[in-house]
C-alpha cells in the first residue's frame, strides 16, 4: 500500500516514481532470495515491481497530457474572451469592451475627473459605400483606425462603437489638448483617404468630460453627442455636416 501511494504521489516525475517502487520492494526481494524463503513471492515482488513502473510510466504521460489541455484550454479561454472584446474588421476593442472599460472609469474617481470621451462618425459614409462599393467602405473605417492608434496615446483607447461610429477614452488631459489630437486625427485621416479614393473623408462628432458622470449607463452618457451627430445626419451634404467637431 505504501508503495502504490508513493508510486502515484511522485507521478509528475517518472524517474522518481520508478525508483520509489524499487527501493521499497527490493530490499525485501533481495533478502528473501538470499534466505531462500517464500521465492514465489520474490517473483511476485519482482512482477509488482515492473508493473508499478509500468504504471508509473503511463500516469506521468497522462498527467503531463492533462497538465497541457488545461493549459491549452486556459489559453483558448483568454483567446474567446480577447475576440469577444474585438471588432473583427478594424481590429479595435468593440462596444462591449467600451462598456466594461466605462464602467470602471466611473468608479475611478481620481481617474475620471481628467478624462474625457469623443463619439465620431464618419462623414458620408453611406455615400462612400454607395459611389465605391463597401470593400472600400471598409479600407476607409481600417483607415480611420489606423489613423486613431497612431496619434492616441499608450493609456488612450479607441473602440468601434457601431457602423461608422467610433469612440475614443482619453485620460490625464485637458478639454483643449483632447480635442486638438482629435482634430489633427482628423486631419490625418482626410488625407490617408485622399490617396486612397481622390478625396478626403473626415469625421464629426464631440468630446463628453467624465467630471459629472454618476451612475448612468454609457448609452445615456453619450447621447447628447449622439444627438448632435443625428442634427448634422440630417444635413448630409451640406457644410454643416462637414468636418465639426
Amino acid at each position: 500500500g505504501l508503495n502504490s501511494g508513493g508510486v502515484v504521489a511522485f507521478i509528475p516525475s517518472v524517474r522518481t516514481s520508478a525508483l520509489y517502487s524499487v527501493f521499497m520492494l527490493s530490499p525485501a526481494a533481495v533478502a528473501m532470495s538470499y534466505l531462500g524463503i517464500y521465492l514465489p513471492l520474490v517473483v511476485l515482488i519482482i512482477l509488482f515491481i515492473i508493473y508499478m513502473t509500468m504504471i508509473a510510466l503511463r500516469g506521468n504521460r497522462e498527467y503531463w497530457d492533462a497538465l497541457e489541455n488545461e493549459h491549452l484550454l486556459k489559453l483558448k479561454s483568454k483567446e474567446i474572451e480577447k475576440i469577444s472584446r474585438m471588432d473583427v474588421l478594424t481590429g479595435l476593442y468593440n462596444r462591449r469592451k467600451l462598456s466594461q472599460d466605462f464602467d470602471k472609469l466611473k468608479r475611478d474617481t481620481s481617474k475620471k475627473l481628467a478624462s474625457f470621451i469623443a463619439l465620431i462618425d464618419v462623414d458620408h459614409f453611406k455615400s462612400v459605400n454607395d459611389t465605391y462599393g463597401h470593400d472600400v467602405g471598409d479600407q476607409v473605417l481600417k483607415l480611420l483606425s489606423d489613423s486613431f492608434t497612431s496619434r492616441i496615446r499608450s493609456y488612450d483607447s479607441f473602440y468601434r462603437y457601431g457602423g461608422e461610429e467610433f469612440v475614443v477614452i482619453m485620460q490625464n488631459i485637458t478639454l483643449d489638448n483632447a480635442r486638438k489630437i482629435i482634430i489633427n486625427i482628423n486631419e490625418d485621416f482626410a488625407l490617408a483617404c485622399q490617396d486612397l479614393i481622390g478625396k478626403p473623408v473626415t469625421f464629426s462628432g464631440g468630446l463628453v468630460g467624465m467630471q459629472t458622470v454618476d451612475d448612468e449607463e454609457l448609452e445615456k452618457f453619450l447621447n447628447p453627442v449622439i444627438n448632435y451627430c443625428m442634427r448634422l445626419r440630417k444635413t448630409v451634404g451640406t457644410e454643416s455636416r462637414y468636418n465639426k467637431f
